[in-house]
């Protein structure tokens, strides 16, 4: 929901107002994310070249050589010698596995607890700003403001503003379409002010009408004399 302020002139001034909460509070939802997925293309298996199966057969000949029951012994020693090893190299390469993902979620812990001690209670929103509804409790109007709403007890929409400090030069917001024209316009044509001193304007006296229908315009009543009105 848009918020807000403008003048008797309906025009909106530059000011600021107190949001007394923490800024993550009411602001924006993170956009989602979809984590995509990477395929793993399967490499295929590797073939043997001219050189390896020359040593293979060679590796054959020999054993054939020595003798079937010598293979088998030493066949059977060098798989007893790899288990212990590969056996031995698991359990440490999963304890600094772990290791790892616990360091890395103390790590996110704390870069989350110093977010929530660094972030502020309070922050400042400018005219015009988003508010929503559950926001509107949170918003005042600091003390020393130049302005003030003159129906205090609804704060919601587009508010209407009392000048405190009339006399004092008048900064209003810019709108897009009005800095679009004003970067369009030819370098020597005069810009305009961006700020203007806000004078009350004089009521004029009321003039009677000039009698047009005859007796029956002379009859009219003339109208009320000027005034202003104050809801308190």
């Amino acid at each position: 929901e848009e918020r807000g302020g403008v003048n008797a002139g309906l025009q909106m001034p530059k000011f600021s107002m107190n949001c007394n909460c923490r800024p993550s509070l009411f602001a924006y939802p993170a956009p989602l994310t979809t984590e995509k997925k990477e395929e793993v293309s399967k490499l295929p298996t590797a073939i043997l070249s001219t050189t390896a199966k020359a040593k293979e057969r060679a590796r054959k000949k020999d054993a054939e050589k020595k003798g079937a029951g010598a293979a088998k012994a030493d066949t059977d020693k060098m798989d007893t010698d790899e288990k212990p090893a590969a056996a031995s190299s698991a359990p440490a390469a999963d304890k600094d596995a772990a290791g790892t993902a616990a360091g890395d979620k103390d790590d996110a812990k704390k870069e989350d607890a110093a977010k929530k001690e660094a972030e502020a209670s309070s922050y400042t929103i400018d005219n015009p700003a988003r508010v929503v509804p559950l926001q509107v409790k949170h918003v005042a109007f600091p003390k020393d403001s130049r302005w003030e709403p003159v129906k205090k007890d609804n704060l919601q929409g587009i508010l209407v503003l009392r000048d405190l400090r009339p006399g004092e030069p008048l900064e209003l917001v810019v709108s897009q379409a009005q800095a679009d024209a004003a970067a369009q316009a030819p370098a020597g044509a005069p810009a305009a002010p961006a700020a203007a001193p806000a004078q009350p304007a004089a009521a004029a006296p009321a003039q009677p009408a000039p009698a047009a229908g005859g007796a029956d315009a002379a009859d009219e009543p003339p109208p009320p004399a000027p005034f202003e009105y104050n809801p308190h």
